[in-house]
């Protein structure tokens, strides 16, 4: 799947025009014509068709414009190709096509380039749960960026060294961070940049438990992305708003909700988001009781995360596929699942699945008539929790806690 043509287009010209860069200039060190540069922005579909099919060999471009010393044109590609790549999942090309980018821009000791280029290269790894790789480069990009006075790109990289922390479950630091690109952001002006920012604030603000406010950053997101004509984006704060439904229990709101952003992220050919809202919508079927369409959405969630590599979500998504074998009974495969789950969450360094996962172990372990090891599943998400700050998961632990000691009679 590509994204869409409209919106693809509105993507290039934002990401040229922020880059200071005309139509011309983009052809110009990109390999193409000024042509299919003004196509692609005016959204053609045969000009994202042809992209779509090319992938491959402008993968190959990049990395031969590399090594024959024309950096130009390398990081020409990784500029004009962010969005179509992050969007659509192409981490094959994007990997191919920013790593070229960047020992262009080295080798050039263009340092703007290089931070632009290792940011998205970064978000390569970001997107697959590979935490650790993603921070240096980002952390090196956001020097480079303050070192050559490029405003813009420090802000790129500040809210994607933000989004490390925060999915590392590093909240404090996270938000700090998130709350420095907004004002930064407010600054330079940058509307869309503003709304992904308020939405993952939302977003922290939720894991934290505190609801009201998250969905208060939310609607702010949602009401800017109608001013701003930003979809993707608006379909993100949906997705927040539709999770905040789900903890309170307005499961038609958030069905609707999910529905919305569903329909607007096929509309732009967003896969990358659009497997989040299937999980939430498989979430939505298991606490109403719809087992089957919650299994069939589940694992659908987390073939796709698989798939390309996301260790985190994936384990978020077999975590819950495990508390529907719970409820079924099937606790013993409820147990293998949930030891896989929490392989996956430390591969990812995702210590909120870690917290979920030991919590659903404890429960999956006591309805099998081990309370003892219940106990010691139901304490250690207690400490993992408290020390993380997830309230929800705490209380769920010091349940679990509870009616283990009650099964031992301690």
């Amino acid at each position: 799947m590509v994204i869409g043509s409209a919106e693809f287009g509105e993507l290039l010209a934002s990401c040229r025009q922020a880059a200071g860069l005309s139509q011309a200039e983009l052809a110009e060190q990109s390999a193409m014509s000024v042509r299919a540069i003004s196509n692609l922005e005016r959204g053609r579909p045969s000009a994202l068709a042809w992209l779509d099919a090319e992938r491959a060999n402008l993968a190959a471009a990049a990395g031969y414009a590399a090594r024959a010393g024309l950096p130009e044109y390398a990081i020409g590609l990784s500029t004009a190709l962010f969005f179509h790549l992050d969007y659509g999942a192409h981490f094959p090309e994007a990997q191919a096509i920013h790593t070229a980018a960047a020992l262009a821009a080295t080798a050039a000791q263009d340092r703007q380039a290089q931070a632009h280029a290792l940011i998205n290269l970064a978000g390569v790894a970001l997107r697959q749960s590979r935490h650790d790789e993603a921070a240096g480069p980002y952390r090196q990009a956001l020097a480079l960026c303050r070192d050559c006075g490029d405003r813009f790109g420090e802000l790129r990289a500040m809210a994607s060294l933000a989004s490390v922390e925060h999915r590392e479950s590093r909240f404090p630091q996270a938000a700090g961070h998130y709350r420095e690109a907004l004002e930064l952001c407010r600054e330079l002006g940058i509307r869309n940049h503003e709304i992904r920012l308020l939405t993952s604030l939302g977003q922290i603000d939720l894991l934290l438990g505190r609801n009201d406010s998250a969905a208060t950053g939310f609607r702010q997101a949602v009401e800017l992305c109608q001013q701003a004509g930003d979809h993707n984006s608006r379909a993100g704060a949906l997705l927040g708003l539709a999770e905040v439904d789900l903890h309170q229990g307005r499961y038609a709101r958030a069905r609707s909700r999910l529905a919305e952003a569903r329909a607007i992220y096929a509309g732009t050919g967003n896969q990358s988001s659009d497997v989040h809202a299937v999980y939430y919508l498989g979430l939505l079927a298991l606490r109403e009781g719809r087992h089957q369409r919650a299994a069939g959405l589940l694992q659908q969630a987390r073939a796709t995360f698989r798939a390309r590599g996301d260790q985190a979500d994936e384990a978020h998504a077999l975590c819950r596929l495990a508390e529907l074998d719970i409820l079924l009974g099937r606790h013993r495969q409820a147990v293998a699942r949930l030891h896989q789950v929490l392989d996956l969450a430390r591969a990812a360094g995702d210590r909120i699945g870690q917290a979920l996962a030991l919590n659903a172990l404890g429960d999956a372990l006591r309805a099998a008539g081990r309370p003892a090891e219940a106990l010691t599943a139901h304490r250690d998400a207690l400490r993992l929790a408290a020390e993380i700050g997830l309230t929800g998961e705490e209380k769920r632990a010091r349940l679990g806690v509870s009616k283990a000691r009650a099964a031992l009679r301690i």
